[in-house]
């Protein structure tokens, strides 16, 4: 019997979901955050990312548990991709999983990343030389490499 008084906004985990409750989470805006390595590390459950994006669940990626494993958010999205390859290697998911870690995110917790007059941090990816400009799937790239060639900026940093 379902309880009326619970109405969540945020799921973290769901590995164990089926189609019929990721749909109703995304029938009822409920957003749903997936720790990959984390699942994996603690044998608790290997996320299901096709059904999530299948579902038009609002994903997130997160790394969930900093005491036992480096909280680094791109190794989680390029696990995360590799999840859902493993389940459809017929369809591309950087894009999505990109989202998830990003986007999505900022929507869920109502950020407006970018306000005028305001300083923003920015993630600058060196392109080239690591190949990203010339892959054919940009957004999958950005997801494999994106983690090793990053740097944060900090307009702060130049005086202005």
């Amino acid at each position: 019997m379902p309880c009326k008084n619970f109405s969540p906004t945020l799921v973290v985990h769901g590995t164990h979901l089926s189609n019929t409750e990721m749909d109703a989470l995304s029938e009822r805006g409920v957003s749903l955050v997936l720790c990959p390595r984390s699942n994996l590390w603690f044998s608790s459950g290997i996320p299901n990312i096709n059904d999530a994006l299948n579902s038009n669940v609002k994903l997130l990626i997160g790394t969930d548990n900093g005491g036992w494993m480096d909280p680094d958010l791109w190794r989680d999205m390029e696990v995360a991709l590799l999840l859902a390859r493993l389940r459809d290697s017929t369809k591309s998911y950087g894009k999505e999983i990109l989202k998830a870690a990003t986007v999505n995110a900022y929507d869920m917790l109502g950020f407006t990343p970018l306000k005028e007059g305001s300083i923003s941090p920015f993630v600058v990816i060196e392109g080239e030389e690591t190949g990203i400009f010339r892959a054919k799937d940009v957004y999958t790239a950005l997801v494999k490499r994106g983690g090793d060639v990053l740097s944060l900026f900090d307009p702060r940093e130049l005086g202005g």
